[in-house]
């Protein structure tokens, strides 16, 4: 049986609302850096500036998208907020096993999001109403956290930038070159512009205490 040949305007997406967005200060790049064919779907926008020294991942994650007792700090969960801070905290320190690194890290990292109500908190302001953030620092990167939006968690992580004070606003998606608002289709989401966040090139000490 031949597989379905998939074109340019079939739906990849489905409509999105509402997806806020990160104020990120000065000139940067910025980009779509991960969205989910789903009901459901958790958007995630990326921020850089070109000497990447500076650089942020904003995620919008639908309450819609979690089954009943879940979370948005779960692995695997809608819109991997915990893989999201795992992508830049690499590289894996000299000679260690990568597999067994990335185990150590994931139970860390479960035990810190069990402790969640001890996590420090910072203030936003989300369309000009402030809520709180719970935050947590992890080798040289954060992930920020707040549950006191009405339909969606907002997740942040950032490096070489402070959580405190962050400003968002909602978004349609038109300086992406995408419409959220309504489907979006295959050619549009390989149109979209991508980048990547910076890499360390330097195990942080984090990493190395868990190898």
């Amino acid at each position: 049986m031949k597989a379905e040949r998939m074109n340019a305007d079939d739906q990849a997406a489905p409509a999105v609302d509402p997806v806020y967005d990160l104020d990120f200060p000065g000139p940067h790049k910025q980009w779509v850096a991960a969205i989910e064919n789903s009901p459901t779907t958790p958007v995630w926008f990326g921020h850089r500036t070109d000497a990447g020294d500076r650089a942020a991942l904003v995620g919008t994650l639908p309450r819609g998208a979690f089954a009943a007792g879940t979370g948005p700090l779960e692995w695997g969960a809608p819109g991997m907020a915990l893989g999201q801070l795992l992508n830049v905290i690499e590289p894996t320190p000299p000679g260690a096993d990568r597999a067994a690194l990335r185990k150590a890290v994931q139970a860390h990292l479960a035990e810190r999001v069990a402790d969640l109500s001890s996590w420090p908190r910072s203030m936003w302001t989300v369309d000009g109403v402030r809520v709180q953030a719970a935050v947590l620092h992890f080798a040289g990167a954060w992930l920020a956290l707040s549950d006191e939006l009405d339909v969606v968690y907002l997740a942040t992580v950032g490096v070489g930038i402070s959580p405190d004070g962050l400003e968002f606003h909602q978004t349609r998606g038109e300086k992406y070159g995408a419409d959220f608002s309504v489907p979006l289709t295959i050619g549009q989401l390989h149109g979209l512009r991508a980048e990547q966040m910076p890499q360390p090139s330097q195990p942080h000490p984090d990493l190395l205490r868990l190898k």
